[in-house]
């Protein structure tokens, strides 16, 4: 089975290094992500919005694709939770303050069975007092697609992981693999 992705194949970079962008909140023409980086022995998030003309929803919805592909932009460095408190940090820094300094691109990485064990972290880059955040087309090889599915209590399910092959071209799931399947959200009991 062939399947051709919508723009799957590109990812978004950070001066030109892929990045791990996980995705915070959105509004009408604004999509908020975290990117997580190490300045030091210190781990941040930058701050990235993803901001359009025209809602994407709205693109879909008319032609059925989105052709406004919007624009990123890095807002500052967030700390993200208290230690103390377990909330969230109100305070974005500006990259300014951290000019010079080298970092390091955090990717996440899990064990055999899904747990988060810690981070791999990219070559170390300079930062700057902006950053460009641009998408580029994915290396060819095996990449894991997953969905994680919110109801309107904001509960989350996340639905098993495929592998699909990336050639360069076009993806393909692996031999006698089946993408097929339903799942059923049912409320969790406290």
């Amino acid at each position: 089975m062939i399947w051709y992705p919508n723009q799957l194949s590109r990812w978004p970079a950070v001066e030109g290094t892929l990045c791990s962008i996980e995705p915070v909140s959105s509004s009408d023409l604004t999509y908020l992500f975290n990117i997580p980086i190490q300045i030091g022995a210190a781990n941040w998030n930058l701050r990235c919005g993803r901001e359009y003309n025209i809602n994407p929803l709205l693109q879909i919805a008319i032609d059925g694709d989105i052709w406004d592909q919007g624009t990123y932009v890095i807002y500052g460095l967030w700390e993200g939770y208290n230690s103390n408190t377990e909330l969230p940090t109100r305070n974005v820094r500006s990259l300014a303050q951290f000019a010079g300094q080298d970092y390091q691109l955090l990717y996440p990485t899990e064990s055999a069975h899904g747990a988060k064990r810690g981070y791999e972290a990219s070559d170390a880059q300079q930062m700057y007092r902006a950053l460009e955040v641009k998408e580029m087309t994915l290396p060819a090889g095996t990449y894991y697609l997953e969905y994680q599915v919110l109801d309107m209590f904001q509960r989350s399910m996340t639905l098993d992981r495929v592998e699909i092959n990336w050639d360069g071209e076009r993806f393909s799931l692996p031999e006698g693999a089946d993408w097929s399947g339903s799942q059923k959200l049912s409320p969790r009991r406290n």
